[in-house]
């Protein structure tokens, strides 16, 4: 049976991890789909944790490559390549994937050639950060094209049919990009391909660089919990449902916020205005102070004249 979708995983060394990761990817309601984990220079607790996912899951397939310069970019070209799946899309092996991701990415990629998921980034607090920005939208795409990174690996996805129109593909990343941020730029270099945000957040994503404190046992457990916690497709709909009321209350919230800013805005030209009468007016006041000052002035010098006149004729 033909697949419908690849799920690329690339992995270095988080073998306590990487089993959260695939299970969430097994929980996909369609499930005609490969699994491709990619080893980069990885060791072997996660070569041992691999063949045991591999017993019960033939989907599975391990490549296990020695260390790249960087992520092992390269060694992802062929097996898109390869694929006689209409679509490839990823996720890093210590983030977790809904179960109705490729079901909904089927339904993008019908009408789009790249489509991304809204990112979702789990904090180390447990707060997550819900990011809408779109490449249908020009404003994103000049800013990701200006060399802002704005998605993560996790829930990229790409119809094989672009991947295989680009003069190059998975490459070696050059040292001042993130290994997605430069494969998402060589498709953003064609103006012909079809960008898309899904309507739904598929995907949970750890930012490493954010848990450098943890420990491994850390690790284990925050996934171990969020992995409880979005086990089923009803959990992820309650969960999002969650964030739109979030959101929600937030545009309420900035409503208000506009809504007292223009009321401020208005209150404080008004009274602008009303200060600039009143220095009108005191100008005004001073104007005729000063004319009375003069006329004043004038009056005692045209006296003072008359009256030397006066002296001056009787002497």
């Amino acid at each position: 049976m033909s697949v419908v979708a690849e799920v690329i995983v690339p992995t270095f060394r988080h073998s306590e991890l990487l089993p959260f990761c695939i299970e969430s990817i097994q929980r996909q309601t369609i499930t005609n789909i490969g699994i491709h984990i990619v080893g980069d220079g990885t060791d072997d607790a996660t070569r041992d944790i691999v063949r045991r996912l591999q017993k019960s899951d033939q989907r599975i397939i391990f490549y296990d490559h020695p260390k790249s310069e960087r992520t092992g970019e390269q060694y992802r070209h062929p097996i898109v390549m390869q694929s006689q799946a209409t679509f490839v899309t990823y996720l890093g092996d210590d983030d977790l994937m809904s179960p109705d991701h490729i079901e909904l990415m089927t339904k993008e990629m019908l009408t789009s050639d790249i489509s991304f998921p809204p990112q979702t980034f789990v904090q180390v607090d447990g707060t997550i950060d819900l990011r809408t920005y779109s490449f249908e939208d020009p404003h994103w795409r000049e800013i990701a094209i200006d060399g802002t990174p704005l998605f993560s690996l996790s829930g990229f996805t790409h119809t094989t049919a672009a991947y295989r129109s680009l003069a190059e593909g998975w490459t070696t990343t050059p040292l001042e990009y993130f290994t997605d941020q430069y494969m998402i730029l060589k498709f953003l270099d064609r103006p012909e391909f079809r960008f898309s945000l899904a309507p739904l957040p598929t995907v949970l994503h750890f930012p490493s660089t954010q848990r450098n404190e943890f420990s491994a046992l850390d690790r284990v457990a925050e996934l171990d919990k969020y992995s409880l916690q979005f086990a089923s497709l009803e959990q992820w709909n309650q969960f999002r449902l969650s964030l739109f009321d979030n959101l929600r209350r937030r545009e309420n919230d900035a409503q208000v916020s506009l809504t007292q800013l223009r009321d401020d805005f208005e209150q404080t030209n008004q009274l602008l205005f009303n200060q600039r009468r009143e220095i009108e007016r005191l100008q005004q006041s001073l104007n005729d102070i000063e004319l009375a000052r003069i006329i004043r002035l004038r009056n005692f010098l045209l006296r003072s004249r008359l009256v030397k006149a006066a002296l001056k004729s009787k002497t």
